[in-house]
């Protein structure tokens, strides 16, 4: 039974036969039936037996046991080979029943066998001229041998000749270099000594150094502060003569302020009493005067302005006869003369009430200016205490002031020092640096002075994505480790921390392209 198949196209395709092997043709242990397949794909040409993978020579001798061969085309009858088998002759025939039979496998298999006998008695001959050849070469070795024995013989006296003079030579060498191994201890003993001898200096200077370090420190810190005390002193002698000149010219004007009070005062007595004297002058005798004086004023002036009116009536009355030709112009003309008068009588009026109100503006003007007097009398001595406890705020401030002065000198000088320790600090720190980077590889240092440029370059986030140093990430709480640390981790803490490896490529890549040195990295 014939099977065919195939998988995707131009990829794979197989063969697959089945045979009956219930007559046990094949020589296959419990198996009714044989199924073979040829796969061919793409890369690949396979054969399987049973589902099982097999190569093509254990197919081909299994299906010739069977008797399936390529050389016998006569499995399968083809059209037209009967009545070819009918028409020809018995040679013919003969041949083909052979063909058949399969006998002709047989005589190609003997003819094959007989030319590899052929072959293989020529490879005999070759081998047994290999075979002479060796003998005689072996004959030759004999003789050679003989002399390597004798070679060797003398070879071990030559030897032990040799061993006996360079054991002596040995001896003699080890002697002397037991006197240089024993010179060479002391050597060792007495450079120890040395060696501890400048450790013990090396960390004395250090001491020293430290010590001259922080008392050179103290002395500059002792130093400023004497200097600064010294100005404080010369800023206090200054404040104080200035506050001493101060206080003098306060004291002369408050001196003189009281004067200027007194002398106010006195100056406001006088003038009350002249106030007082006026106004009871006024009073006994000017103001009886003024009112004699203005009544009589005022009838002369009466009289005058009668008699003038008089005589101005007359001369009109004179001059009107001649004048006025009618009655009724001498009327109008009197008429004028009547508006005239009584305009002037008016404008007169006026200026008596005109009078009298400046009178009485006199009189209010020097009461307001005794009010006036009073009221600077008062405001004098309002000043006067309000001097008196402004001079008091003044001091309180000025204590304060002073009190704050001090105090920031204080912190000027706590922070001058603790700027101080803050550089020792740092230098204590850069000398512990500058120890780490020497005891770490120089590639690893060059690594780690570039990382953090690198680091604020490619825009990576400290704290976030970057880490520093695992030295750096933890931290011991006791000095008895510091040792154990130090051997177990080794290199290990000279290892940067990052996130993640993308964040430990792009580093690498930097460093690796601008050959900056090399460092570890933990994501």
């Amino acid at each position: 039974m014939l099977h065919e198949g195939s998988g995707s196209a131009a990829v794979n395709a197989f063969v697959e036969i089945v045979f009956d092997n219930s007559d046990n043709r094949f020589s296959l242990e419990n198996s009714d039936e044989v199924v073979l397949r040829r796969t061919i794909g793409h890369k690949k040409d396979e054969f399987f037996l049973q589902r099982k993978r097999a190569q093509k020579n254990e197919i081909t001798s299994l299906l010739e046991g069977a008797g399936f061969s390529k050389a016998n085309p006569y499995f399968i009858v083809q059209q037209g080979k009967v009545n070819a088998l009918c028409t020809m002759s018995d040679a013919e025939r003969l041949q083909l029943l052979k063909e058949v039979a399969g006998t002709t496998i047989y005589d190609e298999k003997r003819t094959e066998s007989e030319a590899k006998m052929e072959a293989n008695q020529s490879d005999v001959e070759k081998i047994q001229e290999i075979l002479d050849h060796i003998e005689h070469r072996l004959d030759e070795l004999r003789g050679e041998k003989e002399e390597l024995t004798q070679y060797q013989r003398l070879d071990r006296n030559r030897r032990a000749i040799e061993y006996t003079l360079y054991d002596k030579e040995l001896r003699k060498a080890r002697e002397a270099l037991d006197e240089i191994e024993h010179a060479r201890e002391d050597e060792v003993e007495r450079l120890s000594e040395l060696h501890e001898q400048c450790r013990s200096a090396h960390d004395a200077i250090m001491n020293v150094d430290a010590t001259m370090k922080s008392k050179t420190n103290m002395f500059r810190r002792h130093r400023n502060l004497v200097k600064g005390l010294e100005e404080d002193k010369t800023a206090a002698m200054t404040l104080r003569t200035k506050l001493e000149l101060e206080c003098k010219d306060l004291e002369e004007a408050v001196k003189t302020g009281d004067e200027t009070i007194m002398a106010n005062k006195r100056e406001i007595e006088r003038i009350g009493r002249e106030i007082a004297k006026a106004e009871d002058e006024l009073k006994g005798k000017v103001q009886p005067k003024y009112d004699e004086t203005r009544e009589a004023a005022t009838r002369t002036q009466n009289e005058r302005e009668e008699v003038k009116h008089k005589i101005e009536n007359l001369y009109a009355k004179q001059g009107r006869g001649r004048q006025f030709t009618s009655q009724e112009d001498r009327d109008a003309f009197l008429r004028s003369q009547i508006d005239e008068l009584n305009a002037v009588k008016a404008e007169k009026e006026n200026s008596i009430v005109s009078l009298r109100d400046t009178l009485s503006n006199l009189r209010r003007a020097v009461l307001s200016d005794t009010k006036d007097i009073e009221e600077k009398a008062a405001d004098v001595t309002r000043k006067s205490g309000s001097l008196q406890s402004l001079t008091a705020t003044i001091e309180d401030k000025q204590k304060q002031r002073n009190g704050m002065a001090e105090a920031r000198k204080d912190q000027w000088r706590a922070l001058e020092e603790l700027s101080e320790r803050v550089n020792e600090s740092r230098e204590m720190h850069r000398n512990c640096i500058s120890g780490i980077r020497k005891v770490m590889p120089r590639a690893t240092s060059l690594g780690l002075d570039a990382l953090s440029r690198i680091v604020e370059q490619e825009g990576i986030r400290i704290g976030e994505q970057y880490f520093g140093l695992l030295i750096e990430n933890f931290q011991i709480k006791s000095e008895k480790f510091f040792s154990a640390v130090e051997v177990a981790a080794g290199n290990s803490l000279f290892h940067v921390v990052v996130d993640n490896d993308s964040t430990a490529a792009r580093l690498m890549k930097r460093l690796e392209r601008d050959k900056l040195g090399r460092v570890t990295f933990l994501p």
